[in-house]
């Protein structure tokens, strides 16, 4: 069987389906290139100390940008999924315009408390005084990586995948690239002009994803809307989910608390080369998501059902390309980093294999809260991340990343498989892949707009 032909059996034969999966590879595969060799520049360059102070940062600040959005970009995905697919093309635009106004309220507000806690953070938290320009340039890129979070959600709704996965993954890493390049060879690179260069990336990439969204909308609809910003009413439980599933990089900032920056550099070279791993399952899952909503809407269950297990399977034989050299030969992946990061073999095969139990349950997060179970994935996660967060800062305290690397894949895949058991008692609906979908009969489809 043809590529192509596996392909279109997974995708239940859509074609539509086909050709916005096979974009959004291409697009992520350039975007995960890009991005790693950003991780690789920063590293070379930076050094360990100086790239674990620069993701620390990172860190920080994902955590209080997803915070800051309070659910606003889960809850578009899903209600404009649903008003896109139904033919409701007035509502989307009015949805999009309550979310635009809410993000800018509380994006602003968040970029303000981090601003204001950002000497409590550095002289409390972490210990190191080269934290804090840092931390004050990430205040100013949280309302723009938020506004940049909203276009995507907005773009997968609108089925427009590769445009999503372009702003999501691609732009930040092919302007923030050069920028440190010409920063190194004019001799001003270091920690704080690296990130200075991160915040330009950040507000371009926010007004490119302004525009994209413009030409898919009407902003004659969307400007009424935008002056009165709503919060979803289950904004708690998404700003929940949302801030928990980052909760898993968090083992990053406790290395560098607990540790030094370099610990945290070293350990942050390994996480990002094995999140490498489930990236094109993210495409897949985020894809997916508007369509689970959808057909959820419509009562279809037996179609999604398939849809989902279909998506697992997917997702398992993408990934595994990128699982298997890392768990077989992690020191190639680390050489691209340098000498001082090889230390992180062992750490690099550990976080792999909890990918692999991320990959092997499929978008059973994405069904979950696609379909309103958004309280038990919120319930799955306090209790996943939980166990991460106390086994991290016990585990770290003896063995240092091999103890962070433990306690990040223990809760991965404790999350995973626990979001994978309530989607079959909620939903009757069993995500572990099946080789036998291959010859199965072709989904029903959803109405696209």
């Amino acid at each position: 069987m043809s590529i192509r032909g596996l392909l279109l059996r997974l995708t239940g034969g859509e074609a539509m389906l086909l050709k916005l999966l096979s974009g959004s590879l291409l697009a992520r595969a350039f975007g995960a290139a890009s991005g790693l060799l950003l991780q690789v520049l920063i590293a070379r360059l930076l050094g360990v100390e100086g790239s674990g102070a620069f993701y620390v940062a990172v860190t920080v600040l994902t955590l209080s940008a997803v915070a800051s959005r309070v659910g606003l970009d889960t809850a578009l995905l899903r209600r404009a999924g649903e008003c896109w697919h139904g033919g409701q093309r007035e509502r989307v635009d009015a949805l999009y315009g309550h979310a635009l106004g809410g993000v800018l309220l509380t994006g602003l507000l968040g970029a303000i408390l981090l601003y204001l806690l950002s000497p409590w953070l550095t002289a409390r938290v972490f210990g190191e005084a080269s934290l804090l320009p840092l931390l004050k340039l990430a205040a100013l890129c949280l309302l723009p990586l938020s506004l940049m979070s909203l276009h995507v959600a907005i773009l997968k709704a609108l089925d427009r995948p590769v445009a999503a996965t372009l702003l999501e993954v691609c732009l930040m890493p092919v302007l923030v690239l050069p920028a440190c390049l010409v920063l190194h060879f004019t001799g001003l690179l270091d920690t704080q002009t690296a990130f200075a260069a991160y915040f330009s990336g950040s507000l371009l990439t926010a007004v490119v994803g302004l525009l994209m969204v413009r030409r898919q909308l009407d902003w004659q609809l969307i400007r009424p809307a935008l002056l009165r910003p709503r919060l979803p009413s289950n904004g708690l439980n998404l700003a929940g989910i949302d801030l928990l599933n980052v909760a898993m990089a968090s083992s990053i900032a406790i290395l560098g608390a607990l540790g030094t920056m370099s610990d945290a550099g070293a350990y942050n070279a390994a996480f990002r080369i094995a999140a490498q791993i489930s990236l094109l399952g993210v495409i897949v899952g985020g894809l997916l998501a508007p369509r689970f909503a959808a057909l959820h809407a419509q009562g279809e269950h037996q179609a999604l059902a398939q849809l989902a297990q279909r998506g697992t399977l997917l997702m398992t034989l993408l990934s595994l390309p990128a699982l298997l050299p890392m768990l077989l030969f992690p020191e190639i992946a680390l050489l691209l980093f340098g000498p001082a990061f090889e230390p992180m073999l062992t750490p690099l095969r550990i976080l792999a294999l909890g990918q692999l139990a991320n990959v092997l349950t499929g978008p059973a997060g994405y069904l979950l809260v696609m379909t309103g179970h958004e309280r038990e994935m919120r319930n799955i996660l306090l209790v996943s991340t939980a166990i991460t967060l106390s086994l991290t800062g016990v585990l770290a305290q003896f063995w240092g990343a091999n103890g962070a690397a433990v306690a990040t894949a223990t809760g991965m895949s404790l999350q995973n498989v626990a979001a994978a058991v309530w989607a079959r008692r909620c939903l009757g609906i069993r995500v572990l892949p099946r080789l036998g979908l291959l010859s199965a009969p072709r989904l029903g489809t959803v109405a696209v707009r």
